[in-house]
């Protein structure tokens, strides 16, 4: 009797302590989900891996789609980061570290790539220090590699279009006082003369040259603009049959455009050229022929959008889409495409400037663009304009005042002498 009633009370205790375990684990489980982590528990000596359900729905898997094995996580890793997490995993197996910590990506079950914070220690080693029994978490770092990638580009550009327009002013100078020389020389010299002919051939340069320069200082942002109310909507229609003639027959012209008729401030001309230079980069992606979408539209830039493009402010915006059916561009061109003088084209096909122009031109309207694109599907560049209200729209231009002079002394200020002395 007695032996059955301590019996009962061991397996009452022993349920207790189950209990207690389940509730423990639970507990485990709800902070982990709280805090978006996986977790996995490895056995260094069998290859054995316990997976919990968040670190396998991380990756878009169900539980028994990954063998419960290191084998099975190792396949998962991405071939650049390989060798990185080996190296700090050995390090830390070895002793030679007090924890686990890489950052690397793993094949999710779409077959996209997710970048993950992995961080973990050895838990239990032998009698002879080798590691049996290692513990830790993945959390899912995608977003946050993302946002750190756009960051870095765009210090990037900005770093390259203060370089560039520095270059540009310096050489702008010089290139003015080239020109300023030149056509002195050229209107003392006769019509017959074969170094007028020699002339002219180094004005030609110099133009091409002054048009590079222009380039660059619209990248830069060192253009003067002339900014007034501008209806989008028209601005495309007023160069509609320009376009088709500019990008030829083989070379289908479409436009969507919205019924809202946006209105931005901008300047006009800098708007032509932006849908010229992305024409001009479509037809060069079609030699073949092909399509040449114009779209507008007027959408909302929310906290959300911000959050999934990592950048923009909250407001009403004009969107133009220009879309080609061209050749398109993997994820390493798209990186660059906007940097002065980068160009896919062949030597002297083209400066590399057409896309950068447009770069610095939509970011001194305080604008946003982006390109969507993959090798053999086309382009996409959607392009960001702040939309004015209806007032705004119907601003009339000022009269200008009469500025014609009465034979006054005009003083010309300039800080370079080669300038100043032409």
């Amino acid at each position: 009797m007695r032996i059955n009633e301590q019996l009962k009370q061991e397996i009452e205790n022993r349920k207790k302590v189950e209990a207690k375990l389940r509730q423990s684990e639970e507990r485990l489980e709800l902070a982990l989900r709280g805090a978006d982590l996986g977790m996995w528990d490895w056995n260094v000596q069998t290859g054995e891996v316990r997976f919990n359900r968040r670190w396998v729905e991380m990756l878009g898997y169900e539980p028994d789609e990954i063998e419960p094995h290191v084998s099975a996580w190792k396949k998962l890793v991405h071939p650049d980061d390989m060798p990185r997490m080996e190296e700090v995993l050995k390090n830390h197996l070895e002793g030679r570290t007090p924890f686990y910590e890489t950052e690397h990506r793993l094949l999710t079950r779409a077959g996209g790539w997710k970048w993950i914070l992995v961080r973990g220690k050895v838990v239990h080693r032998d009698s002879d220090g080798r590691p049996v029994r290692t513990t830790g978490t993945h959390f899912d770092i995608t977003e946050r590699k993302k946002l750190e990638s756009q960051l870095l580009h765009s210090q990037k550009m900005e770093a390259v279009g203060q370089l560039a327009g520095g270059v540009a002013h310096d050489f702008n100078n010089i290139l003015s006082a080239i020109m300023s020389y030149g056509y002195l020389l050229r209107n003392k010299l006769r019509d017959d003369e074969q170094s007028r002919d020699n002339i002219d051939k180094i004005l030609l340069l110099s133009d091409r040259a002054a048009h590079i320069i222009q380039g660059l200082l619209a990248f830069s942002r060192k253009q003067h603009f002339e900014f007034v109310p501008v209806k989008l909507n028209n601005t495309i229609r007023n160069i509609e049959k320009l376009l088709a003639k500019f990008i030829g027959e083989d070379v289908g012209l479409r436009t969507r455009l919205t019924n809202k008729e946006p209105a931005i401030i901008a300047d006009k001309t800098q708007i032509e050229q932006i849908i010229m230079n992305l024409a001009t980069n479509a037809r060069d992606a079609m030699p073949e022929g092909g399509s040449f979408t114009i779209e507008t539209e007027v959408v909302e830039i929310d906290e959300n959008f911000i959050k999934t493009h990592g950048y923009g402010e909250p407001g009403i915006y004009a969107l133009l889409s220009v879309t080609d059916k061209g050749t398109g561009m993997d994820e390493e061109t798209k990186q660059k495409i906007f940097e002065p003088f980068f160009t896919t084209k062949e030597v002297g096909k083209g400066t590399g400037l057409g896309l950068s122009i447009i770069y610095g031109i939509v970011k001194q309207h305080n604008g946003y663009i982006n390109v969507y694109s993959e090798p053999g599907k086309g382009a996409t560049f959607r392009i960001y304009f702040p939309i004015i209200k209806a007032a705004a729209e119907k601003e009339k231009a000022k009269d200008l005042p009469d500025l014609s002079g009465k034979a006054e002394a005009i003083l010309l200020a300039e800080d370079e002498p080669a300038v100043r002395d032409s």
